[in-house]
């Protein structure tokens, strides 16, 4: 019963994990927003759920602080899942985008915050 209504935030919420994710917190009666920008997650990910969610196409790494605290108001829990990941050598190939990671951390952590999320 700890789901039921309560306002939960998933970032990275059209992605395969994310999307999981979602649509057992639906099964589980939450009130769910999913944020996710589409630039790997796919909407057909959010199929069985699309009816019971709320969704939110933001780039968490370019998005304006404020519009991310603004997303964030009202929510009780965030569960942070977006990134930009790959497979094996990722981190060693790709310097640039673990930096990007670090970008969004930071704007979700601080969002949280500032929004004043339980957890």
């Amino acid at each position: 019963m700890y789901w039921k209504d309560r306002r939960v935030l998933v970032t990275g919420g059209a992605s395969f994990i994310g999307s999981h994710l979602v649509e057992r917190l639906v099964e589980l009666g939450a009130d769910v927003t999913a944020v996710d920008n589409f630039s790997s997650g796919k909407m057909e990910n959010l199929s069985q759920s699309l009816s019971w969610i709320h969704i939110v196409r933001m780039d968490l790494e370019w998005c304006s602080l404020e519009d991310i605290i603004e997303a964030f108001k009202g929510q009780e829990v965030v569960f942070h899942l977006a990134a930009a990941n790959g497979g094996r050598g990722y981190i060693h190939n790709h310097p640039a985008d673990v930096y990007s990671n670090f970008a969004i951390d930071y704007h979700v952590f601080e969002a949280c915050l500032k929004a004043d999320v339980e957890r």
